[in-house]
């Protein structure tokens, strides 16, 4: 009797796994490490960079690689919850939304179902990429006080040829110097340009002083594209949900 392997079985399971170590954009390098930042969006990403290696190991076992990526996201979101400051809510509903993903997962393990094994794919990356991008929309709103800031470096994100950079600025409010990060990254080139050891005028959140954006341009990919994309992810599972048996 064949068994279910996430849509695949025998050799062509095989040639899957090869063909995504060779063509697959989102294979990262071997340099791909964790850093330091205020901005959770750059450690998720750098956590599915490295939870996607998993599945070129786990091919053979469907469903593997999900529950893999899903419980290791779930544990460090939810210990940042506890020690991150600027971020706590955020961190903790990621933490539940890749639980719920983890749990998915391992039922799938279980029962070996097509429709399981696609449903816990799409709804908890559908949900991750809404709220992260809610998040963008909401930090960037919040930032209205103006202020002239110094840029003194930035963090580097995402993925392997994909690369941009978060501002860290240095600035005066009330009284006292504050360092923050933009809550939205720019293009190597972009970064270049405007930032780089340049002062301007910058946005700051008067609430909590260290959430800060320099207004250029309303990002779009950031926020609204990565919540259209979330939302297809949704629209994906509510199909299968609906009309797969």
């Amino acid at each position: 009797t064949e068994t279910y392997r996430s849509g695949h079985n025998g050799a062509d399971s095989k040639s899957v796994c090869e063909q995504s170590r060779v063509s697959s954009n989102l294979t990262v390098s071997a340099k791909c490490g964790f850093h330091r930042t205020r901005n959770p969006q750059d450690n998720v990403l750098r956590i599915f960079d490295s939870m996607l290696r998993i599945g070129e190991i786990t091919v053979d076992f469907p469903g593997v690689e999900f529950t893999v990526m899903y419980a290791v996201l779930s544990v460090v979101s939810l210990i940042a919850a506890i020690f991150e400051k600027n971020y706590k809510y955020l961190c903790f509903i990621l933490g539940l939304i890749s639980l719920l993903g983890t749990i998915m997962s391992v039922v799938n393990l279980q029962l070996q179902s097509e429709k399981l094994f696609m449903l816990s794919s799409a709804v908890p990356i559908g949900l991750l990429l809404v709220a992260l991008g809610v998040n963008t929309t909401v930090q960037y709103n919040k930032c209205t006080v103006t202020v002239t800031a110094e840029c003194i470096g930035g963090h580097s994100a995402g993925y392997k040829g994909r690369r941009s950079r978060f501002p860290r600025f240095r600035y005066w409010y009330k009284g006292k110097t504050y360092e923050g990060v933009s809550v939205v990254s720019y293009p190597p080139e972009q970064f270049e340009e405007l930032f780089q050891n340049k002062r301007r005028t910058i946005y700051i959140n008067p609430k909590k002083p260290t959430r800060c954006v320099a207004k250029i341009q309303f990002p779009i990919v950031p926020t609204v594209g990565v919540i259209v994309l979330g939302g297809l992810f949704l629209l994906f599972a509510a199909y299968i949900l609906v009309f797969v048996a």
